[in-house]
């Protein structure tokens, strides 16, 4: 126990704020999806013809899932 309590404190000191990991995993989640909105947003209003925005969009996906299963 005394070295969590140790632990808990460097943590706090490096500026981790104590939340449950399922809860920092969500929070990430939502930050991709909101990202991803402003990308298709932005994306639509593109002068790029739609075969380059598909192809830019669908790297980022790509990318995404390469970053998961590694």
């Amino acid at each position: 126990m005394i070295w969590q309590l140790h632990s808990m404190n460097y943590e706090m000191v490096r500026g981790d704020k104590g939340v449950l990991e399922d809860e920092a995993r969500e929070h990430i989640k939502y930050l991709i999806t909101e990202t991803r909105k402003k990308l298709n947003e932005e994306c639509a209003e593109s002068p790029l013809s739609k075969p380059s925005i598909e192809n830019c969009l669908n790297l980022e996906k790509i990318a995404s899932c390469v970053y998961l299963y590694l």
